[in-house]
């Protein structure tokens, strides 16, 4: 309590971070912007440049460790162009047009500092940018950027093992079995239904455990498989039921509260993989070159 809003600024830029070369360079503004769904509430907002002064790696990892109230949260970090800040859903694209602008006589600032959390399936900006001229390639350059922003990317990777056995690897080193159903490993289609229930079992534990610890959090995903008027197989008459619970109490109201909220909003914007699949993506299945390129 009491403390400046630009004093603020430094201390969360460097405690979450972890890089301590931060100074002002101008305050562009104030925005009011909804937190829904982590709180029901509308925050304001103090909005700074700050340039970040020595050397800096091109992506890094970092943690907030929450005064050890509880199991810290673990970040990582990157930089990117300013002018893909729209695409990434920066809370306010108008501060990031003031950035591109320059006018601070050190020249136009050509990267944001973007962090994506690792633990929840939510994003956010911090209030630091690069200083430097657009185009460079050293500390502060644009440097080369893919068609599609860098961070919308995912991927797995399948290999087999015996006939009808497969491990999935993740690119954080995290691997499960997979098969036909022969055995104990999940079949294809069981990781679907676990996708769909587990994507909005994250987003409706996180709003609603930040009001009251659940005393019972569970989840039942169902569907028909059914080969279609085509020929084809299919999944149909998916259902994703919770069982969730919440001590009594005041605490436990206001999860109780939150819980139908956040069912909704999981379903309608924030769980990716239901959304996916209520709206059709295509699949495209392709065969990699051999090492002639043939």
């Amino acid at each position: 309590m009491g403390e400046a809003p630009k004093g603020a600024a430094l201390r969360e830029v460097r405690e979450e971070t972890g890089l301590t070369g931060f100074t002002v360079v101008r305050t562009l503004g104030e925005v009011e912007y909804d937190i829904s769904p982590l709180r029901f509430v509308i925050c304001r907002r103090h909005v700074f440049q700050l340039a970040l002064h020595g050397w800096a790696p091109d992506r890094w990892a970092s943690q907030e460790d929450h005064d050890g109230e509880r199991e810290p949260t673990r970040f990582e970090r990157f930089w990117i162009p300013l002018d893909a800040t729209r695409i990434r859903g920066v809370r306010s694209p108008a501060m990031a047009d003031l950035l591109v602008s320059g006018g601070d006589g050190q020249g136009s600032a050509s990267k944001i500092a973007y962090v994506r959390n690792l633990v929840q399936a939510d994003m956010a900006v911090t209030p630091a940018v690069r200083i430097g001229r657009a185009g460079g390639s050293g500390p502060g350059g644009m440097g080369s950027v893919r068609g599609m922003p860098e961070d919308t990317f995912r991927s797995v990777e399948i290999e087999r093992t015996s006939v009808g056995k497969y491990v999935v690897r993740n690119v954080r080193g995290g691997s499960m079995s997979m098969g036909t159903g022969e055995d104990g490993s999940f079949t294809p289609v069981e990781l679907l239904l676990a996708a769909i229930g587990g994507c909005t079992a994250v987003d409706v534990d996180h709003i609603t455990s930040r009001r009251a610890e659940p005393t019972q959090f569970s989840v039942e995903v169902t569907g028909d498989k059914i080969r279609d008027e085509t020929g084809g197989n299919r999944m149909q008459n998916l259902r994703v039921e919770f069982t969730v619970t919440f001590p009594a109490g005041a605490d436990g109201d206001k999860a109780r509260e939150a819980l139908p909220r956040s069912l909704q909003q999981s379903h309608d914007r924030l769980c990716t993989v239901s959304r996916t699949v209520e709206l059709g993506t295509p699949v495209s299945i392709v065969e990699a070159a051999g090492p002639d390129g043939d």
